[in-house]
């Protein structure tokens, strides 16, 4: 199956991908409930609506729904062919999205970049995935090299909390992802990983440029290898039965 914009967020998408990963890493019980059975579904949030509807005004997508302005949300019965937002989140969504439009780093994506490529690698993964796929915000490749830069909004933009808001978030692991598919794509080209990150905080908004450590993408690429092998021969995903020999000693972890 070829992956799209419309289906690429959908069940009808059989491969793997970093955020399935995460969700593996959480609970395989909750990995194999939401991507395999599929009783679990995906539900939206605030941060995502936000995400999504900038996403949509910096690519310039005309496929991606349209987001419309009301009192109050049909909870019940959502429309299907637009996004519906309140007036607070509109406000922040422009903000954002004004703020990285003005950035001499965005002017110059917007006139070189590829927006919102999606990466694929075939090759059979367990029972249940068909690949490997994923959908980076904007790509640059050139004969000497390729270049990975993601969108992100945050609570902080200091680059000390910033680093550990992406451990926690497992940034590194998905440019990792990124990373192995790009050069499976384009070749096995170096390879520079950024975030263009914009403090989210009212009235704010300020925008940081970030250069993501190789070496950290680089040892989490190694974890991601044994993750997939793990998915790929995983059987058994019940819930684990705790005993009291599987008690975990809660240390300080400074010392």
């Amino acid at each position: 199956m070829k992956l799209t914009n419309e289906n690429y967020f959908t069940p009808k998408n059989k491969y793997l991908t970093n955020s399935r990963v995460g969700d593996y890493l959480k609970s395989p019980n909750y990995f194999h409930r939401k991507h395999i059975l599929g009783e679990i579904k995906s539900k939206t949030t605030r941060a995502m609506v936000t995400g999504s509807a900038v996403d949509y005004l910096l690519a310039q997508d005309d496929e991606k729904a349209n987001y419309v302005v009301v009192a109050r949300k049909n909870l019940k019965n959502p429309p299907t062919d637009c996004v519906e937002v309140s007036q607070s989140e509109y406000e922040e969504i422009m903000a954002i999205a004004t703020a990285v439009q003005e950035t001499e780093v965005y002017k110059d994506i917007d006139k070189k970049y590829i927006k919102n490529p999606i990466l694929s690698f075939d090759t059979k993964i367990g029972k249940h995935f068909v690949g490997l796929a994923g959908r980076p915000d904007y790509l640059l490749v050139t004969d000497k090299e390729i270049i990975i830069v993601d969108l992100k909004t945050s609570r902080t933009v200091d680059p000390r909390k910033y680093y550990y808001h992406c451990k926690d978030f497992g940034y590194f692991r998905q440019q990792a992802f990124y990373q192995d598919l790009a050069k499976r794509t384009y070749g096995d080209l170096p390879v520079k990983s950024y975030h263009l990150t914009v403090d989210k905080q009212k009235d704010i908004c300020n925008v940081v440029l970030f250069e993501l450590d190789q070496d950290e993408i680089d040892m989490e690429s190694q974890e991601l290898e044994a993750i997939i092998i793990e998915i790929a021969n995983r059987t058994d995903y019940s819930k684990p039965k705790i005993n009291w020999e599987d008690a975990i000693k809660l240390n300080n972890p400074i010392f």
